[in-house]
């Protein structure tokens, strides 16, 4: 599906400051081989805006979209939500 993972400056500092890093690093594996049991990665509604969602945690999610560089496929974290605010 895609190549790579990139997050924005700002979702790495959400990350830290809440001690989510073990956790996105997990995901961020599990994406990057495929293994997406128990993430629940998904395209949000509505589609056309071609959002991507997956869990972190019970609580936190990561919103996402993928873009193409250099021939490739790259999903862009832009949010980490604790998922009560969209």
């Amino acid at each position: 599906m895609f190549d790579e993972i990139r997050e924005v400056k700002e979702v790495l500092l959400y990350l830290e400051k809440r001690g989510l890093v073990l956790s996105y690093q997990k995901a961020k594996k599990g994406l990057l081989s495929w293994n997406t049991h128990g993430l629940d990665f998904k395209m949000r509604q509505p589609k056309k805006y071609e959002i991507f969602q997956f869990r972190l945690t019970g609580k936190y999610r990561a919103f996402a979209s993928i873009k193409n560089h250099d021939g490739k496929k790259v999903l862009v974290i832009h949010k980490i939500s604790d998922h009560q605010d969209s």
